[in-house]
């Protein structure tokens, strides 16, 4: 709600106050704070934090969608993505502990990886942002947001219990 604060104080010679001259956020407040924290409430709701998520993505990349059944080695990795022996084997490790890899052979002739969860995260961030704009919707008409997509011309409603 701080964010929702900052976007109406920064709006607020555009919006209405109450009579203890506090500004009344309205809809679009909730909606302007939603976009620009948007990348941090789907890190939130994503169960891998940001850099093992960057790095799992480099990893489907580097296997490709077409080869989901290719096996790789640490040594693969490691040359294609350019990066050290210990936040790789740390980012591994993590991936196996979470069931997204699986992990194949001995460690004395070394481990092989396969990739046994193809997530869809594109499609959790769309999932989400159409989560988070059916519930603007339904705030700002009170109603469906398939129903209020066919409204036009309505102002912005003022958020409930919602001063500034």
């Amino acid at each position: 709600m701080n964010f929702v604060k900052m976007v109406a104080l920064v709006h607020q010679h555009q919006r209405e106050r109450d009579g203890q001259g506090r500004v009344i956020a309205v809809v679009s407040d909730l909606a302007a704070a939603v976009d620009i924290m948007f990348d941090s409430i789907v890190l939130k709701v994503d169960e891998l934090d940001g850099s093992l998520r960057q790095f799992y993505e480099q990893l489907k990349s580097f296997v490709g969608e077409d080869r989901r059944e290719r096996e790789f080695t640490r040594f693969d990795i490691r040359d294609r993505l350019r990066m050290g022996k210990s936040q790789q084997c740390l980012y591994l490790s993590r991936l196996v502990e979470l069931g997204y890899l699986q992990q194949y052979g001995h460690i004395n002739r070394g481990f092989r990886y396969r990739i046994a969860y193809w997530d869809a995260y594109a499609l959790l961030r769309e999932q989400l942002k159409s989560d988070l704009q059916s519930q603007l919707a339904t705030l700002e008409y009170g109603q469906r947001p398939e129903v209020a997509g066919r409204q036009t011309g309505r102002q912005d409603v003022p958020l409930a219990r919602e001063k500034v």
